[in-house]
């Protein structure tokens, strides 16, 4: 199996009198992991936030495990929902972390399994864990890398990296269907790098390590369906080359990612593909400025800018968090130090307005931390399926419900809504609703969606 290199560069060009402006945002560790612990260290992962509030991630585990999934409630502590075992039928050392599906279950990926092709598994927050999927090398794929992405369609859409980078995409139904939609050809790509991310149009995009003309990567569109519509083929010059990580989608449709290699300052750069498919370089990453490789792609906050991590970045080379505008104005927001090093995975916006990721390395113990970075910005709400009809049931994440007032799909009211709990209610989308904001009503304010609700007709 092929996976992301982790980058690191020695910047002989960096001046040792440079200095690291650090601006506005406030980094505080959450948790350092334990040497040896069996609850293990964060590795690549951004954590993701279920229902109850909590974050989960997954973990490499204890010496003899196979790994772990991991839950940090809001108020800690951390702690092992599931731990895997070594050389099981039932997978080993999971990879990327776990999404929040509409079942209320975390899925994701892991090695090994009964072929030795890696599992796609499911775990409930009580840490019941199932094998959903045993990939066997062939038709189905081999080698998953990254947790699924959760759609609007309510199916879960992921990748793997194939055998010598024969690629596939998969769709996996709640209900229990696994199909194979998508097998690449090498002007499409090889050895997927990103987890897919769906357009405001419905699409897939995704990133290939490998693959295109010049064997360099593409950034790919497919539909749901299996049907390539697009693809960006890098050519090693001012674009860079090699993409790989989270990518973010705007409310305008703009797709925005990140190489980690190539462009002017030989360290990767920030790209956006626009709506109508035009591919331009944002930012390039140069040593001087920035001194670290975006392997962890980007992520997009509710203030429209993107944020994301820097392997390497800093003056130890402990890794760094920026921030950069849609135009492609770059901002150094913090650079690790003792509070944890090596961040790989750029942090994801939690309700709760913060930002949340992991390192590698570092912290009181070596062993890797759990972070949230505030920038500023306000709570929200989450829409795990930001689509459906008229009558259906939308799921909302948050904080505060108790005691919520109000819900609107796009200024209508919904006439019936149930909070369950503080972190998480339902509402059914009402009559005369379109497509747009939900916003609900608190009794401390209101909280928008960070996406548009689509109202299918």
């Amino acid at each position: 199996m092929k996976v992301l290199k982790v980058i690191c560069l020695v910047v002989l060009w960096m001046s040792p009198l440079a200095t690291w402006a650090q601006s506005s945002g406030t980094v505080e560790t959450l948790y350092s992991f334990p040497t040896g612990s069996a609850n293990g260290s964060p590795g690549y992962v951004s954590p993701s936030q279920g229902r109850d509030g909590a974050y989960y991630g997954t973990g490499q585990g204890a010496p003899g495990t196979g790994g772990v999934v991991f839950r940090l409630p809001s108020a800690g502590p951390e702690k092992a929902i599931y731990t895997f075992g070594v050389g099981t039928t039932t997978g080993e050392a999971p990879l990327f972390g776990v999404t929040l599906a509409n079942d209320a279950k975390l899925y994701g990926v892991a090695s090994g399994g009964q072929f030795g092709f890696g599992v796609l598994y499911r775990v409930g927050i009580g840490g019941k864990y199932e094998v959903v999927h045993q990939f066997s090398g062939a038709a189905d794929g081999a080698n998953p890398l990254f947790p699924p992405t959760a759609t609007s369609d309510g199916a879960l859409y992921g990748v793997t990296q194939g055998v010598g980078g024969a690629s596939t995409v998969y769709r996996y139904r709640t209900t229990g269907t696994f199909e194979t939609i998508y097998s690449f050809s090498s002007d499409y790509g090889q050895y997927a790098s990103s987890p897919l991310a769906e357009a405001l149009d419905g699409t897939l995009f995704g990133c290939a390590e490998r693959g295109g003309n010049r064997d360099l990567g593409t950034v790919f569109q497919i539909t749901k369906s299996g049907a390539p519509l697009w693809r960006y083929q890098f050519n090693g010059g001012a674009d860079g080359y090699q993409p790989q990580g989270l990518l973010a989608v705007d409310l305008s449709g703009n797709i925005f990612g990140a190489t980690s290699a190539g462009g002017a300052g030989l360290l990767g750069t920030a790209f956006k593909v626009d709506a109508s498919r035009s591919f331009s370089t944002l930012y390039t990453f140069v040593g001087l400025r920035n001194g670290g490789a975006p392997t962890g792609g980007l992520v997009l906050g509710t203030d429209g800018s993107l944020y994301g991590s820097l392997y390497g970045g800093g003056p130890a080379g402990s890794g760094s968090l920026f921030k950069l505008s849609n135009s492609g104005v770059f901002e150094l927001l913090y650079t690790f130090g003792g509070g944890g090093s090596g961040p790989h995975l750029s942090p994801l916006q939690a309700t709760n307005g913060k930002f949340y990721g992991t390192t590698s390395a570092g912290g009181k113990n070596g062993a890797g931390t759990i972070y949230s970075l505030d920038v500023g910005l306000a709570p929200f709400v989450a829409l795990p399926q930001p689509r459906g009809r008229v009558g259906t049931t939308a799921q909302i994440l948050g904080q505060g419900f108790i005691g919520t007032s109000g819900v609107t799909f796009n200024g209508v009211a919904a006439t019936s809504f149930t909070v369950v709990s503080d972190t998480y209610m339902t509402a059914i989308v009402p009559t005369g609703a379109t497509t747009g904001s939900v916003v609900v009503t608190t009794p401390t304010g209101t909280l928008t969606s960070n996406k548009v609700f689509t109202v299918n007709q």
